[in-house]
């Protein structure tokens, strides 16, 4: 049934000057019906400027940001940290479908609902985290989404349980782990170790990877190269 879509999808290949795609995994699926021609990796780039974090606190303040739905589950991630010893705090930044239900959620922990917030309101309350949360769905996909672009862009360390491109990006360049978020041991190693972390150094390397990879000029000005090349 698919045969018709991938003579398309080769003839479209073949014809065209040059490939691009947005993830590595992308670049890979392209290659295989583009008779290995190169493919050029632009991730999908932001304009996250740099912020000066806080002083760490006595508890641990997470902080998740984005968009409340069933694609972001916290529900296993909010009942393993009830069974944290640590004090912890949870931020939950941004609105949608599950909003209302997040704010009636009783807790053992203490978790404060800010809302959408944006620009310097946004960047405010971030100073303040020392840990990113990044849930998925279980079949979100092979990509590195922009949350974690965004994430890494603040310069502070990052749990998520999406592996494949995104969990080995930030395995290879130390800026966070891979956890299974419905097993609280496995949360809490993982809180532990990166609320131990050097803030200022951790910092410091993930705005260089931020710059590298993710930095909406820079990429915008090498897809502009490309295209004059042509």
């Amino acid at each position: 049934l698919l045969y018709p879509w991938r003579v398309m999808l080769r003839y479209s290949f073949s014809r065209s000057n040059k490939l691009i795609s947005m993830s590595e995994q992308q670049a890979s699926f392209a290659k295989k019906y583009s008779n290995g021609r190169d493919v050029e990796v632009f991730y999908i780039g932001d304009n996250i400027p740099e912020i000066s974090l806080s002083e760490r606190s006595k508890s641990i303040k997470l902080f998740f940001i984005g968009t409340l739905s069933p694609a972001r589950p916290l529900d296993d991630l909010i009942s393993s940290l009830e069974k944290i010893i640590t004090p912890i705090e949870l931020n939950i930044i941004g609105d949608g479908d599950d909003f209302e239900r997040y704010s009636k959620y009783v807790s053992k922990i203490k978790i404060i609902m800010h809302g959408r917030k944006t620009g310097d309101e946004l960047h405010s309350l971030v100073k303040d985290c020392d840990i990113l949360l990044a849930p998925f769905a279980i079949n979100y996909g092979f990509s590195l989404p922009t949350k974690i672009s965004t994430y890494i862009g603040y310069g502070i360390p990052i749990l998520t349980n999406l592996d494949f491109e995104a969990g080995h990006f930030l395995k290879k360049y130390e800026l966070g782990s891979v956890v299974n978020f419905g097993n609280p041991e496995e949360v809490e190693v993982a809180i532990n170790y990166w609320y131990e972390v050097d803030r200022i150094e951790h910092y410091r390397k993930s705005r260089i990877v931020y710059e590298e990879f993710f930095n909406i000029d820079r990429i915008s000005n090498e897809i502009t190269d490309l295209i004059h090349s042509i």
